[in-house]
């Protein structure tokens, strides 16, 4: 399974915990797609602060939920378009929580990824059992899919549930 490096980072208004990732990774079919680090807050709003993502999507609602953001990275090695969306993963934690990803506060960097190009991007999730302290590892699920350049025949079209796991502490 993945490692992962601690750094904590505590300041006197927030608690951010962030994990470089080591080993996070699927690779076929020419597509690389890496998470990089994570990062564990115990609110929202300072959790989308950390990307510079617009704070208009920090709601009553969300704005004190421990809240986890994925950096990933996304590589197209083919030469031919891919789809692929983490931005809309499922994340089930350790504690047995499962939650979508909240695509409105996700930075919009997946999808369609041309030939030769490498994309990265913020991924984020609000949990709304586990805590700070008890999130020990995650799962991570989404889809990637492309039609190996031959866009008049599905015989060959590639789909791919993709998982990857990994371990914080």
């Amino acid at each position: 399974n993945d490692q992962s490096q601690e750094q904590s980072k505590d300041t006197s208004k927030n608690k951010r915990t962030t994990y470089e990732v080591e080993g996070a990774t699927t690779e076929d079919s020419g597509i690389t797609q890496t998470i990089k680090e994570v990062s564990v807050f115990d609110n929202m709003t300072d959790a989308v602060k950390s990307y510079n993502q617009n704070e208009m999507v920090v709601t009553d609602e969300n704005k004190d939920k421990v809240t986890v953001v994925v950096n990933f990275e996304i590589k197209n090695d083919n030469d031919f378009m891919i789809c692929t969306y983490p931005a809309q993963a499922t994340f089930i934690t350790n504690t047995g929580e499962q939650v979508e990803a909240d695509i409105l506060a996700s930075e919009s960097f997946d999808g369609d990824i041309h030939e030769g190009v490498t994309k990265e991007g913020h991924v984020l999730f609000n949990l709304n059992k586990t805590s700070v302290e008890d999130l020990a590892s995650f799962k991570m699920a989404w889809s990637s899919n492309h039609e190996n350049g031959t866009a008049d025949n599905y015989d060959d079209d590639y789909y791919k549930d993709n998982k990857l796991e990994v371990n914080l502490k």
